[in-house]
């Protein structure tokens, strides 16, 4: 099954529980719930709801959109991503295996490209066509 993955910072991901707690509370959600959704503590989802933080119009758009999801049911899971190198991963992604994105059909096809690729590598058309052609 093809799953949605939001990558965020770490900074980003508890303004969004902060804020996605708010929206949540105000959908007559419990605290208790709360926390058992974004897998934080019950005072936590208190300290949340009390923030004063001012939120970015970003993370509250994003915030909205996932408290939607959780009130419509769907099943969150904050986890942390380990990337190396220079650049932040932001944004929305899709997770899927390789058989729910490209057929069988497909894959023969990527296959057979492959193949002929390999099979040509290295090959000098241009001598060929010219000693050919004397």
């Amino acid at each position: 099954m093809v799953e949605e993955a939001i990558f965020i910072s770490n900074e980003e991901a508890v303004i969004i529980k902060k804020t996605v707690s708010k929206i949540l509370y105000k959908n007559r959600i419990d605290q208790l719930k709360i926390s058992k959704i974004l897998d934080i503590s019950q005072p936590m989802v208190s300290n949340y709801l009390y923030s004063k933080e001012k939120i970015s119009k970003n993370i509250s758009e994003l915030a909205q959109n996932i408290s939607k999801k959780i009130i419509d049911g769907k099943n969150i899971k904050f986890q942390t991503c380990i990337s190396f190198g220079e650049k932040n991963i932001r944004g929305k992604y899709f997770i899927a295996k390789h058989s729910e994105i490209i057929s069988n059909e497909k894959n023969r096809v990527i296959d057979n490209l492959t193949e002929a690729y390999l099979l040509l590598k290295g090959k000098d058309f241009v001598r060929s066509a010219l000693t050919s052609t004397l």
